[in-house]
């Protein structure tokens, strides 16, 4: 899916000018989301420039700090250049209170601190007499809560306390109030503006569902009771009535029996359940440190235990996130941070992403200190900033925000998405009054257009029904809302740091449910035992399915390929598929004929012996849906391997929501384990949440490198003899697998007729392609894509084996050098490759190509490679460092 606006183009690099994310390129004057700011050189500090950057970043500008005698923005006070400014922030050094408590006031309806007296208009003009940059670095930093002398037992601030609650400010950020004033201005004075898009897919506001796992296992009282009982170990009397009062607390089974994963508090699948139900994902905070090593107040399970690894499957399999709960002491170092990472890391098939500290203990003196530390251990954002005693927005904003940094001259890839709300301030209780406050909670983070991040407890829904009530009541009213992204808090991170744009379906759409045999047990037995009201668990081990949110008709067909099938297939992928591509795919789209399909589908016979490996629904003698894989050999350190590269995704919009896509997909899942397949795998942007339910899990990301051919500089003279590459033949072959068992991991198998069928058969596109040669013997291979439509050239193959006499840069420049002139000949503007993975040859393979100008972008809803490994498969397969990826493997 496409964004409804413009997306930021770079992630931030740490070589940029002071605090202006999304900077990473020189800005044009004339660029519409960059806007010049200019400070006096006795006014120009980092803690400005930081507040300046994420106001503009508040309204989707970025910023570039210039000395210019005509800025959109200065900040000083020489008349002369501040008239010509669109906005002029006469700063006065003297008047912002950095030394002492605050003074505060509503001027113009813009909250302003002071030190000793205010002023009397805020704004004249385009003039603004307040320190907008320095109030912001000073809100986002929590600077205020420095002069809070009321704190509670664990050294938080209540958010009866805190300077935003007792100035009226709680439910209007004043960095907020500061970014709606700059905006006004520069549309005022008619600055040229074209603003990224503050959430995805044209939606008015973001929320976040999340939850501190602290109490997910109660232990069980019952059995010890009834020891006592037996045994007499204390009065008879007292057992007797304390087991009977267990028992009729929890029931019979749960009392005496149930394991800890079958539980009232082990609340998983009744969440997921839920969220299921009004299509939602949410993210689980778990902790890796138990009070034995920690502090009094740290949780008691164990993350070690088998039913935690299962947990941890079955939720990120199903979208949901999994996320650390940094313990008691993190912000003492005890235990070290990384530490704690790399524990839960180390039970989790997904990368953890972000961190919620327990009892929000982040360095109190310091909260930045917390969060720059976060950002060294490799997470990309961190939830704590927020109240436990009531809703509000703690630092000022209620949009995410980078923290500041005074050591470096740039923002970290890191980001605060501040918790708004949680399930503590709720009345145990009262069910009504616990909806209604969460409900106003929301109704106020869609006012402000900002981001509310919901905590709600595992363990406490059947005990608390109040917090029960509050939850579902939020996710009834999320779910009847058009204008909200619902997304998990790593969703959000990427999206504000890089514009990348989640799989909308995947923060939507159904996916695993949470259960298991325990489950199931329960479920038999609970009207015997004990009836819950809040039992509704579903069983992981069946087939997970796509929600049918309508009928399928009882005549549709679902089957394999048959002959005569081609026409009615490329009729409907004609019909469909243009108006799924954008507007740059659409140039120069050519139909699918029957030759195309046969060299895509069905010219590999001896990998697809039953036929080709394409799915297909029918109904009424048309087809309405379509899903396929193309047969590829690969290299398996040096073992050739089959699998299958799937494509054609491609369901009719009249019969989605009928579970058709998932029924498809096991039929692919069928006939690759009867050919004898090792792994299906795709690189998709758009069909995570379909894959995941069945099994296919992401891997890695892809990466893309360009440089602008015009800047292209010329090579050292190189011995190196090339020969444009006619008709692969048995030389090929044996570079083919000596390539393959060198660089190990998985790569193709780049023998003879794959090259053939790739590049001189392909129908689709136009190649070209080179091999090195030693003594007559190949000892490399490039290959590359010419398009003439985009202009743009592609590096689609560039493999070398390390044993040449020639060095690895030395024949990687020989084999670049004849492409890159091809691209210039043909008048193209830029050259692209793709050399995605952590795999050990394609990072040697970047820095190659960085000596010819190719540099690293960020891409607009990348594309991510997932694989299913097929039978017991192979686990090195879903080991980013295992792939040796290419731009051959990415598209034709």
């Amino acid at each position: 899916m496409s964004a409804t606006s413009s997306l930021p183009q770079q992630k931030p690099e740490r070589s940029q000018s002071v605090f202006a994310p999304g900077n990473v390129h020189s800005p044009d004057k004339t660029d519409p989301t960059t806007i010049s700011v200019h400070m006096d050189s006795h006014l120009d500090d980092p803690r400005r420039r930081y507040g300046m950057a994420q106001l503009l970043r508040c309204i989707g500008l970025r910023t570039s700090f210039e000395n210019s005698s005509e800025p959109v923005i200065y900040i000083g006070s020489d008349i002369t250049v501040g008239q010509k400014a669109a906005l002029w922030i006469e700063a006065d050094p003297g008047s912002f209170p950095l030394d002492a408590p605050p003074q505060t006031a509503d001027i113009q309806d813009i909250p302003v601190l002071f030190r000793a007296r205010p002023p009397a208009v805020l704004v004249h003009g385009n003039r603004v007499e307040f320190d907008l940059a320095l109030a912001t670095w000073y809100w986002l930093t929590l600077y205020h809560e420095r002069y809070t002398a009321r704190r509670d037992s664990h050294g938080r601030v209540p958010v009866s306390a805190s300077l935003l609650s007792t100035s009226g400010w709680k439910n209007r950020p004043p960095v907020l109030r500061y970014a709606e004033l700059v905006s006004h201005r520069l549309e005022t004075r008619g600055v040229e503006r074209k603003p990224i898009a503050r959430w995805p897919f044209g939606a008015r506001y973001a929320v976040a569902l999340s939850h501190d796992v602290d109490l997910p296992e109660r232990p069980s009282r019952g059995a010890a009771l009834l020891k006592e009982l037996i045994l007499g170990k204390r009065s008879r009397r007292e057992s007797y009535w304390a087991l009977r009062a267990e028992l009729k607390a929890r029931g019979i089974y749960e009392s005496l029996f149930a394991p800890a994963s079958d539980r009232s508090e082990w609340n998983f699948p009744t969440i997921c359940d839920l969220e299921l139900r009004h299509g939602c994902r949410s993210a689980f905070y778990f902790a890796v440190v138990g009070r034995h090593e920690g502090h009094p107040c740290d949780i008691t399970y164990d993350v070690t235990q088998r039913r935690y690894s299962d947990l941890f499957r079955r939720l990120t399999r199903g979208g949901w996130e999994v996320g650390l709960h940094a313990a008691y002491l993190t912000k003492s170092s005890r235990p070290e941070f990384k530490r704690q990472i790399h524990r839960l890391q180390a039970r989790t098939p997904n990368a953890v992403q972000g961190v919620r500290h327990h009892f929000l203990q982040v360095d109190h003196a310091d909260p930045t200190r917390s969060l720059l530390a976060h950002a060294d251990s490799g997470l990309i954002y961190d939830t704590s900033i927020g109240f436990n005693d009531g809703p509000g927005f703690r630092a000022g904003t209620a949009l995410p925000y980078q923290p500041y940094d005074p050591t470096r001259e740039t923002c970290r890839e890191f980001v605060e998405i501040p918790m708004s709300i949680t399930d503590t301030y709720f009345p145990k209780r009262d069910r009504k009054a616990a909806a209604d406050l969460v409900v106003r909670h929301l109704q106020t983070v869609r006012s402000l257009n900002g981001v509310g991040v919901l905590n709600w407890h595992v363990g406490h829904w059947d005990t608390d029904p109040g917090w029960h009530a509050g939850y579902e009541a939020a996710c009834e009213f999320l779910s009847l809302d058009s204008g909200v992204w619902i997304a998990t808090p790593a969703q959000i991170a990427r999206w504000w740091l890089y514009g990348e744009i989640p799989d909308h379906a995947a923060a939507h759409s159904d996916g695993h449910p949470i259960g298991g045999i325990t489950g199931r047990v329960r479920r038999k037995l609970g009207r015997i035992l004990k009836p819950s009201q809040h039992s509704a668990q579903i069983d992981a081990r069946t087939i997970p399915t796509e929600k049918r949110s309508r009928p399928r008709p009882d005549d549709l067909e679902l089957r394999y390929w048959r002959p005569g099938d081609t026409e009615a297939i490329n009729a409907m992928y004609n019909e469909l598929d243009p108006r799924l591509r954008t507007e740059t795919r659409l140039k120069g789209y050519e139909p699918r004929t029957t030759a195309r399909w046969n060299w895509e589908f069905g010219s590999n016979k001896e990998l697809c012996p039953d036929g080709p490996g394409y799915a297909v629904a029918f109904h009424h003698g048309r087809v309405v849906g379509i899903q396929a894989y193309i047969p590829i050999e690969l290299q398996h350190n040096g073992r050739i391997i089959r699998s299958g590269k799937i494509e054609d995704i491609l369901i009719h919009p009249d019969y989605r929501g009928m579970g058709v896509a998932d029924d498809l997909a096991q039929l692919l899942i069928r006939r690759a384990t009867q050919n004898d397949f090792s792994a299906l795998w795709v690189f998709t942007s758009t069909a995570e949440s379909l894959l995941g339910r069945n099994g296919f899990q992401t891997v890695a990301p892809f990466d893309v490198m360009q440089t602008c051919l015009s800047s292209t500089a010329p090579p050292a003279e190189s011995d190196v003899v090339v020969r444009e590459l006619g008709m692969p033949d048995e030389r090929c072959d044996d570079f083919a697998a000596e390539f393959g068992r060198q660089i190990g991991g998985i790569t193709e198998h780049l023998s003879s007729k794959f090259l053939r069928w790739r590049i001189n058969d392909n129908p689709l596109a136009e190649y070209a392609a080179f091999a090195a040669l030693d003594k007559g013997r190949v000892v490399g291979i490039s290959a590359f894509k010419l398009d003439d439509h985009r202009k743009t050239g592609y590096v689609s193959e560039l493999a070398v084996t390390a044993h040449a006499s020639d060095s690895f840069k030395h024949l990687a420049d020989g084999l670049l050098r004849p492409g890159l002139d091809l691209f210039q000949s043909r008048g193209y503007r830029h050259a692209e490759a793709r050399p995605s993975g952590e795999h050990p040859y394609n990072l040697a393979l970047r820095t190659a190509l960085a000596s010819h100008g190719f540099s690293e972008v960020a891409t607009h809803n990348p594309a991510k490679l997932m694989v299913r490994p097929i039978g017991e498969g192979s686990t090195s397969m879903l080991d980013p460092s295992c792939w040796r990826l290419s731009e051959l493997m990415r598209e034709y």
